[in-house]
């Protein structure tokens, strides 16, 4: 039994590794060209198990959470995340091409308590076919013109085939065809699983295109551009990565600084993250540059493999934060979680 129980264990971390590092053995079923709506069951999420009463982390405090439970095996993988303005919707992608919509629920106190109306629909490319699958539709990242609401055009930020399309979002949604967007050169040497994993877009409506990892290994620093969307001209630099963490989304914060999401993962540790703000004045052509920590979810904290990141200011000035986990359709062993947090500084 103990040999048994052994074997068992090495299973679990094998197949939590391989949740987080061979995505491309997931099968998924295409979502028809209509798209599908998803019922889902909100399982609300301390920050701190042991201690519900203790919401503070960092420089953020817990505004509640979920864990997003679908009805339906096609919702899931979720790797980028864009809120509205008011909060009362969001959009994410997929990385299997799709992309899901709905609405967020909150509490009288203005705390996240779930996510309603849920749709997914295929990605679609400048042909008007679906992008299902990983080859043509490993979507990871997901900007908008408009870098505090769901206005103007879309940009999704693909790797394997390493591109940004962009979709004219406000007037067709979903049904929208994606655009090639002109990027420099260097993009297309990224490699296979470290692609564009962060998009962003700044107040003159340039992107931020940042790599999850170095062309070359895991513990390269990180390629990174800013990028006009309509001629190709960019700006080169590199962000300086804290091992072990890889870079996973970001989100424009109402001052004007970029906040960066990161993601760990071990099988002896587990999932972790790590939020850090930079200034894009440092965004200059050849510079090497470092954040600085808002809050670390690790040990002892609610987390998973999150790649989602978004972020509004309410009526009152807060500033609320949004982060999305990717269960890579490896549930139960990995789940959906949507956080909201207030940074209080």
């Amino acid at each position: 039994m103990k040999t048994r129980a052994f074997l068992f264990s090495i299973a679990m971390f094998g197949s939590t590794v391989a949740a987080f590092h061979a995505l491309a053995d997931v099968e998924v079923a295409p979502v028809p060209m209509e798209g599908v709506t998803i019922a889902v069951e909100n399982v609300p999420v301390e920050l701190r198990s042991a201690d519900p009463t203790d919401k503070r982390i960092g420089k953020l405090i817990y505004r509640g959470g979920v864990s997003i439970v679908p009805q339906d095996d096609r919702f899931g993988g979720l790797s980028g995340l864009r809120v509205s303005a008011e909060g009362s919707r969001f959009v994410a992608i997929s990385d299997v091409g799709n992309w899901t919509t709905g609405t967020i629920q909150y509490d009288a106190h203005g705390d996240l308590t779930g996510v309603a109306d849920i749709a997914v629909s295929p990605l679609l490319g400048a042909d008007g076919q679906s992008l299902h699958g990983k080859d043509e539709g490993d979507a990871e990242s997901l900007a908008f013109l408009n870098p505090f609401g769901l206005v103007g055009p879309a940009f999704v930020g693909f790797e394997r085939d390493h591109r940004v399309l962009r979709y004219d979002f406000t007037v067709d949604g979903v049904k929208a065809k994606g655009q090639l967007v002109p990027l420099p050169e260097a993009v297309k040497s990224l490699r296979n699983n470290s692609g564009l994993e962060v998009l962003a877009t700044l107040p003159d409506g340039r992107l931020v295109a940042i790599a999850e990892e170095g062309p070359k290994g895991d513990d390269d620093d990180s390629p990174a551009w800013v990028v006009n969307p309509d001629t190709g001209d960019a700006v080169s630099f590199t962000i300086k990565r804290v091992l072990p963490y890889s870079l996973t989304d970001a989100t424009l914060l109402p001052d004007g600084r970029l906040l960066v999401l990161e993601r760990r993962f071990a099988p002896t540790t587990g999932p972790g993250a790590e939020l850090r703000v930079y200034d894009p004045a440092t965004f200059t052509e050849g510079a090497v540059v470092e954040g600085d920590l808002v809050a670390v979810l690790f040990a002892g904290v609610t987390v998973d493999n999150m790649e989602g990141l978004s972020s509004r200011q309410t009526a009152d000035g807060k500033t609320l934060i949004y982060i999305l986990s990717d269960d890579n359709f490896q549930r139960p062993l990995q789940r959906t979680l949507l956080m909201m947090f207030e940074l209080a500084e």
